[in-house]
């Protein structure tokens, strides 16, 4: 996505910590303004650089009512605003596809496994 938005995109975890960025020593560390996020539920806009943080804005990732993670848009807050709703929903997405198919992947195993016992019985079925 970054080649589209000419800002820097972190994406960060449950925690507030940094799992993906454009800027790649940014990657561990804590973000504060992910946690204040995550704390209240709400966009969160840093106007000024800090240590551990840059200014921007800081959106919360909400999937089926569960907060689990922030994304986070480098730079000035009136400017990267329009940029964060369309990194949130497309990040959005790919998460909730994952799970689809994680879930999908669950299922065609859980079939498998049956199959597998019922085809390797040795001996008599009983009605059970």
């Amino acid at each position: 996505m970054m080649k589209d938005i000419p800002y820097n995109i972190n994406i960060m975890n449950e925690r507030g910590i940094i799992i993906g960025s454009g800027e790649s020593e940014r990657i561990g560390t804590i973000h504060q303004g992910a946690v204040q996020a995550l704390e209240t539920g709400k966009m969160i806009e840093v106007w000024q650089d800090g240590h551990y943080e840059k200014k921007g804005t800081n959106e919360p990732i909400v999937i089926h009512h569960e907060l689990v993670g922030v994304i986070g848009i480098s730079g000035n807050p009136d400017e990267v605003r329009p940029f964060c709703n369309i990194v949130k929903t497309t990040v959005s997405l790919l998460i909730e596809q994952r799970i689809s198919l994680e879930h999908l992947a669950h299922e065609a195993n859980r079939k498998k496994s049956v199959l597998e016992m019922l085809l390797n019985h040795q001996g008599a079925y009983t009605q059970k």
